[in-house]
């Protein structure tokens, strides 16, 4: 399956790490970094042979949209500074 990190152009929870539970439960992590970017994840997709390490405009807007839910915050493209993807070698996803 592909699995990626959304990086974002802005830090939104200062010095601390946090997980937190969506409704689906499903679990994000929220980590500012250093450069002032907050990155999100975990984000797990099936993998696709043709495009193994991208992702699609709708795939990132629905991680987005998932996220924006779960803090109260809009999330848009344009926050988006860069995705961090790479493939876990799993049979059932």
């Amino acid at each position: 399956c592909r699995a990626f990190n959304v990086v974002l152009r802005k830090n939104i929870l200062e010095q601390y790490a946090v997980g937190l539970q969506s409704s689906e439960k499903k679990y994000y992590f929220f980590v500012p970094r250093a450069d002032n970017t907050t990155a999100i994840g975990t984000g797990y997709l099936p993998l696709c042979e043709d495009r193994a390490r991208t992702l699609t405009e709708q795939e990132l807007t629905g991680f987005l949209n998932a996220v924006s839910a779960l803090i109260c915050e809009k999330l848009d493209l344009v926050d988006v500074k860069k995705v961090e993807i790479g493939i876990l070698p799993i049979e059932n996803f």
